[in-house]
């Protein structure tokens, strides 16, 4: 769960915050063409989001044949619980299995998974009394249905403070204050399959998601079908800078263009992602994997390392990062061979953890290389994200800002970044850069 991070910036859902969060609880599959992953209980389909903006989101949706529900807070922080339930129960349950499928989790081991889900949901109830959860029969019939149809994604442990990390300090609170354990078993099985994981945990502090009074309160905002949500900030106002000469204008051909900001007394921020937000490359990452793997002769068991289209985009929407892509992959497919650079003969499989390491860090190096080659040549903004751009710049009171976790060197290679990707590096050393007005945004 990430609210302990909203409440840290001050943007937890609250009906007396000004600054709350907008948030969505997705279940659909990104990509050129989203698919609405509706369910044979659920055919209506389980995407929902609560916030200001829910409406507008939910109108957007809609516009590419998703949908999306509008409940009420106490409402979407139960199915916000739910989704954490089912991430948490079917990875581990497909860790403890071997690294299985979702599809094999559900079919084969469905008996580790009611014990999770049970226990988890024990959980939620004890953390969260106020919260109208269903009872465990439906819960655990509804993920099932979930899992059935997304059967195959991969399982894989991570993001541990934010998934299970969330029910084990639910755990380790309740056994503090002398009460049993409501997910022994998860908790078990979280030392014997991620025991690394377990030891490197930082317990966070949490509060209820919603209190009794919170519920009753009147003042809590009900998403309903004539609630006139405003949009986002960008829309355009009435003002002197309108048609100012200064105003860039953005052409289909003009993508080297470096705008003119006239940000003065900036009230909004508009930052953008580069991948899939700018420009769509995705497919560009997949081409730059594969040419990584060939560049060095990668095989398993004597066949050419290649990533599918398909394949690649049920990891990519699993595993987060580069180089946890490809420990992943070698992981479950097995180490490959690979000829290095100057050499005439392959190197044998990496047996030492080391070895393996250093396999990862050129590969992901000459991938690097590749990208950066593939989006000076191909890459474009997609449609409409230019004038997007030129509008922000032109207006005084929206500062903008590009903040990513790519390379810093793709935005600029892509040249359509309006000279926004150029600031300062941010003061947390990770490596990440800020950008005008922006804040350096941490995955």
């Amino acid at each position: 769960m990430l609210d302990p991070l909203f409440q840290k910036y001050g943007l937890q859902l609250n009906p007396s915050n000004p600054n709350a969060s907008t948030q969505c609880l997705v279940y659909f599959a990104p990509g050129p063409k989203p698919k609405d992953n509706v369910t044979d209980l659920n055919p209506e389909g389980l995407t929902a989001a609560f916030g200001r903006h829910a409406e507008s989101l939910a109108r957007r949706l809609k516009s590419a044949d998703l949908s999306c529900k509008l409940p009420d807070e106490a409402h979407f922080q139960s199915m916000m619980l739910e989704k954490l339930i089912w991430i948490s129960s079917f990875m581990l349950a497909g860790v403890k299995n071997g690294g299985v499928k979702i599809g094999d989790v559900e079919e084969n081991h469905a008996s580790d998974v009611l014990v999770l889900i049970a226990e988890l949901l024990a959980s939620c109830r004890l953390a969260n009394p106020a919260l109208p959860l269903d009872d465990t029969a439906t819960v655990t019939a509804r993920l099932l249905a979930y899992a059935r149809s997304v059967a195959h994604f991969p399982t894989a442990m991570g993001e541990f403070s934010w998934r299970n990390g969330y029910f084990y300090d639910i755990s380790q609170a309740a056994v503090s204050e002398g009460k049993a354990d409501p997910a022994a078993t998860h908790n078990s099985w979280l030392k014997i399959y991620a025991p690394l994981m377990v030891s490197s945990h930082v317990p966070i502090k949490r509060k209820a998601l919603v209190t009794d009074k919170m519920k009753d309160s009147p003042d809590v905002p009900k998403a309903t079908a004539t609630d006139k949500t405003t949009d986002a900030p960008v829309a355009p106002k009435a003002d002197k800078t309108k048609d100012s000469p200064d105003v860039p204008k953005a052409t289909a051909t003009d993508k080297t263009k470096v705008s003119k900001s006239v940000t003065k007394d900036p009230e909004y921020a508009l930052l953008f992602d580069c991948d899939g937000v700018i420009v769509l490359t995705e497919e560009l990452h997949r081409k730059a994997y594969n040419g990584a793997f060939e560049h060095f002769s990668l095989k398993i068991s004597g066949k050419q390392v290649v990533w599918t289209e398909e394949y690649y985009d049920i990891l990519q929407n699993t595993i987060g990062g580069g180089k946890p892509k490809m420990r992943w992959h070698f992981a479950h497919n097995g180490w490959p061979t690979h000829r290095p650079e100057g050499a005439k003969e392959d190197v044998p499989v990496p047996i030492q953890p080391e070895e393996q390491s250093k396999l990862i860090d050129a590969l992901q190096d000459q991938k690097t290389v590749l990208y950066k080659k593939l989006v000076s040549e191909v890459a474009e903004a997609r449609p409409g994200v230019l004038e997007l751009m030129d509008e922000g710049l032109g207006r005084p009171d929206v500062a903008m800002g590009i903040c990513s976790a790519a390379t810093k060197a793709a935005p600029r290679e892509m040249r359509c970044d309006r000279g926004l990707f150029g600031g300062a590096a941010c003061g947390q050393g990770c490596g990440h850069e800020v950008h005008h007005h922006a804040h350096c945004v941490h995955s």
